[in-house]
């Protein structure tokens, strides 16, 4: 195969399980301001520990199982560098799927 040649697959051939990493999560976390207090602060201030949790919609509803991220508690902050493996494989996907990533503490 030359430099210039490409490989197409229809999603429909491809009998693998659906598999993405989760790298980082970037910014500054924000939080309400505290009871009584006339200061603001930020999450960052207290670490805390977070999951993502990664759900697949196929048409409009929840397909298989959801999977999290472990809770990251060492290294970098917010850093998982974590591979996902979804139950589901591509071929079972249709045009209308999406993945659902929520972060939670």
């Amino acid at each position: 195969m030359g430099t210039n040649e490409f490989r197409f697959f229809l999603s429909c051939d491809i009998n693998l399980p659906v598999t993405f990493r989760i790298e980082r999560l970037e910014g500054k976390l924000t939080s309400s301001m505290l009871p009584n207090s006339d200061v603001d602060f930020t999450v960052e201030d207290r670490k805390p520990e977070l999951y993502v949790e990664c759900t697949l919609y196929v048409d409009g509803a929840p397909f298989g199982l959801p999977m999290r991220t472990r809770l990251e508690s060492t290294g970098p902050a917010y850093c998982w560098n974590e591979m996902i493996t979804l139950s589901t494989k591509y071929r079972d996907l249709t045009a209308n799927s999406q993945l659902g990533l929520t972060v939670s503490e």
